[in-house]
């Protein structure tokens, strides 16, 4: 079963409870087009890649972008509203009561919009605009300018509380033509710092494809 409310897809399958971030532009995110996406692991980068996965990352490639994915992470589950998603199914949470609850597995994925015409700053100030308005909770922590493969972006750290749960949420948005794509890393907060740096490293290995 998997519910949509503006901005956000809720999935509950397999006793797996899994919190989504999906960025829209005035409605939706635009999700799998022609309902075929499909990508597959390769240690090989592409030519414009700088990041060069270690022997135990892998490359994800899919027809349009390619992306590190962490040592262990699955990308077989695909949640609704992304491209690709990379999660980590053998987490488990002995020092976190409520994220155990509800088994979540922290996770990464990609998803992408039009820009609209609209700025990378603007593009910023509208995501955290909606993610508050959707979760009262979220509270913006931190913000820097990055850059992706050469091109301007945003990393944001986002903390909000869902089912009983305290979670961080990293999301980094960048402009390629006339759409903006987002890596979003999901994680309860006491797994942020393990996993902080893996979201931050997906993020800079971002590459699309010509």
């Amino acid at each position: 079963m998997t519910k949509f409310i503006r901005g956000f897809a809720l999935p509950v399958a397999s006793g797996i409870f899994i919190f989504a971030i999906a960025v829209v532009v005035g409605g939706y995110l635009f999700v799998n087009r022609d309902g075929t996406r499909t990508g597959s692991l390769s240690q090989v980068t592409q030519k414009t890649s700088t990041l060069t996965p270690t022997p135990a990352e892998r490359r994800y490639e899919d027809e349009e972008f390619s992306i590190i994915v962490p040592s262990g992470w699955s990308t077989q589950t695909q949640l609704p509203g992304t491209l690709m998603t990379a999660m980590n199914l053998t987490e488990s949470h002995p020092n976190d009561p409520a994220a155990a609850k509800i088994n979540f597995k922290s996770y990464i994925s990609v998803s992408f919009d039009e820009t609209d015409g609209k700025t990378l700053g603007a593009l910023t100030k509208m995501v955290e605009s909606q993610i508050s308005q959707t979760v009262t909770s979220a509270k913006v922590i931190d913000e820097k300018d990055e850059t992706i493969d050469g091109e301007s972006a945003e990393f944001i750290e986002i903390a909000l509380t869902q089912q009983g749960t305290d979670f961080t949420v990293f999301i980094a948005i960048v402009i390629q033509g006339n759409k903006y794509y987002v890596i979003s890393g999901n994680t309860p907060t006491t797994k942020w710092e393990e996993n902080r740096p893996l979201f931050e490293h997906a993020a800079e290995s971002f590459r699309l494809k010509a």
